[in-house]
């Protein structure tokens, strides 16, 4: 999406699924749509298309199954199926001392893991989430994030970028 502004300036939104790409592969397909537009003949970082090196057998080692029920899918009664509920963004400023003290309160009662700060915060905000839509507590449910997925395939392929 392209925004134009009074002054001439403008600015450009990008939404993409992260099915597709991480955040890192995102930024470098933006770049290549930015050199394309400004007139190059081909992006500085071309895109690999070799879905051989992704083959694998599924009858060898098959894809893991959500172990989520249906009563903890993300179905509420305070989202509605007309997609006309009000979502409301919050910020939250959040200290290192209470970082250190979810930490410690995980660790109290799992000895023998340790935690990085992103897993303490990512599960915090998770629950705090399936309390506020009311899932099932005693559910089981899954919190799935892809990070640094370029850095994988990258020294596998040694390409710049994946087109999926």
């Amino acid at each position: 999406m392209v925004t134009k502004f009074l002054c001439g300036g403008f600015t450009i939104g990008m939404g993409l699924s992260h099915a597709i790409c991480d955040g890192f592969g995102a930024s470098q397909i933006f770049r290549a749509i930015v050199e394309l537009g400004s007139g190059r003949t081909e992006p500085s970082v071309k895109p690999v298309w070799e879905r051989e090196k992704q083959v694998r057998s599924i009858a060898i080692k098959p894809f893991p199954q959500c172990p989520m029920d249906r009563e903890s899918v993300s179905l509420s009664p305070f989202v509605n199926q007309n997609n006309t509920t009000i979502i409301k963004q919050y910020c939250f400023k959040v200290e290192g001392e209470m970082i250190t003290g979810l930490k410690l309160s995980l660790m109290n009662k799992n000895e023998k893991m340790r935690f990085t700060t992103f897993e303490v915060l990512a599960g915090y905000v998770w629950r705090s989430r399936a309390r506020a839509l009311k899932l099932n507590s005693n559910g089981e449910t899954v919190l799935t994030i892809a990070a640094r997925v370029l850095w994988k395939f990258y020294y596998r392929c040694k390409c710049c970028f994946k087109s999926e």
